[in-house]
């Protein structure tokens, strides 16, 4: 049996390839992401303690 390689392989990286590759690219969009909410988190926080104090401070 022949088995044309080239129909075993996108753009011309094995399907091994194309499995480390994921593996490396979700090892560094998770990081990214908890880091990303990390940071929307404290802007948030940030943003309810200056509208707290502003508040406060005009008598609401």
């Amino acid at each position: 049996m022949v088995i044309d390689e080239r129909d075993h392989r996108f753009d011309g990286r094995s399907s091994s390839a194309w499995a480390k590759y994921a593996d490396d690219f979700r090892g560094v969009t998770v990081p990214w992401t908890l880091g990303l909410s990390a940071a929307i988190g404290v802007m948030l926080m940030l943003s309810r303690e200056i509208f707290r104090q502003r508040d406060a401070a005009c008598g609401k």
